[in-house]
């Protein structure tokens, strides 16, 4: 925790850093939940003897999810012996002090452990820092839609086959998106107070079918003809014919057309080892050397083109839910970006619904 994210507590939480807890080198889960308990105490001091039993009550149910998260970091306990890692537990008990929500608790669980995580990152400290200070503050609904949002707009699927792509990406959201999505900028303007969301009123988002255009440039392509003169090219670049249709596959969104499999995200993130027959794996460096190579046979008829983004959108509004987001989204007079903490806070409430998601972070 940098100096300066000190600075912005409020005088109560900087007045309490100074009473530090007196701790033995070696910090236990047994020790760690006595230091919790300590400066929940201190917690408690500053409210009303009315508000003692309330207050106990949440930070006794906040500290299960929080020593659960725990565990997962090795030598998280230890930084129990941290005063400014004392600070942050101080400013989850703030916050935890004012909900009775566990999701709030869990929120507020993984944000800790993404400060452990982190924790000689002061660029995404400073962000999850700033992100437990609001978590009670959130209007479910108005989060419901600002992770769908970011489903869409900000993760990346990856998947040559657009039908596992729509497929996850639908998955994504079908569990978190409302059954009516807004249609005033009430929760914008929250989100905008939050500093959650960038709102500007005169402008407008792209359409979808643009913002995927320019996303997904190795799945929504034209490819090569089958049996074409480029087919015949291409498939010379290639040792032999299973090696060429192990990496030359049918495109889904084009009858009679193959496209490459591999691309640099695929490659980097090892799903490659999933597309790829093991056999050929010591091939793909040198395959994707000449994907430039290899596209630059793709069909260019813009034409043909037009039509290939067309069938993107019409397998991507078959789902109803990304349907619905299409039209909603499409309807918008105006337009927000996602902040760095709006991001963190939509990427940790998708992490419930979707538990293998990895935290993204853009700086």
């Amino acid at each position: 925790m940098s100096d300066k994210q000190s600075q912005k507590a409020g005088d109560g939480s900087t007045q309490l850093i100074a009473k530090e807890v007196n701790l033995n080198i070696g910090i236990t889960e047994e020790r760690a939940r006595e230091v919790y308990r300590e400066l929940e105490q201190r917690s408690i001091e500053q409210y009303s003897r009315e508000a003692d039993e309330k207050i106990k009550e949440r930070l006794i149910a906040a500290i299960e999810p929080i020593v659960c998260k725990m565990r997962e970091y090795d030598s998280a306990f230890e930084q129990f012996n941290d005063p400014a890692f004392q600070y942050v537990i101080r400013n989850v008990q703030a916050t935890a002090s004012r909900t009775d929500s566990k999701d709030d608790y869990e929120m507020l669980a993984e944000l800790l452990g993404q400060h452990i995580e982190h924790k000689d990152d002061r660029i995404i400290t400073s962000t999850v820092s700033e992100a437990i200070k609001i978590v009670d503050q959130i209007d479910v609904y108005s989060l419901q839609v600002l992770t769908c949002v970011y489903a869409i707009l900000d993760i990346k699927f990856l998947n040559p086959s657009t039908k596992k792509l729509l497929y996850d990406m639908n998955g994504h959201i079908e569990q978190v998106l409302p059954e009516e999505l807004p249609n005033t900028q009430e929760w914008v303007n929250h989100l905008d107070m939050l500093k959650l969301v960038r709102y500007n009123s005169i402008s407008q988002f792209k359409s979808l079918k643009d913002i995927f255009n320019t996303t997904y440039t190795d799945n929504i392509v034209t490819g090569i003809k089958k049996d074409s003169d480029n087919y015949e090219l291409v498939r010379k670049m290639f040792p032999n014919d299973e090696v060429f249709s192990a990496f030359m596959v049918d495109n889904d969104l084009l009858d009679g057309y193959v496209k490459l499999i591999i691309n640099e995200d695929n490659v980097n993130n090892g799903q490659v080892y999933q597309l790829i027959n093991i056999d050929f794996i010591s091939l793909v460096g040198s395959i994707l050397e000449h994907k430039k190579t290899i596209q630059g046979y793709y069909d260019k008829d813009t034409n043909i083109l037009q039509q290939v983004q067309n069938n993107f959108m019409v397998k991507f509004n078959s789902y109803p839910k990304l349907k619905a987001f299409n039209d909603w989204i499409s309807s918008l007079n105006y337009s927000f970006d996602l902040t760095p903490l709006g991001r963190l806070i939509a990427n940790i409430n998708l992490k419930r619904y979707v538990p293998n998601l990895p935290i993204f972070y853009k700086k």
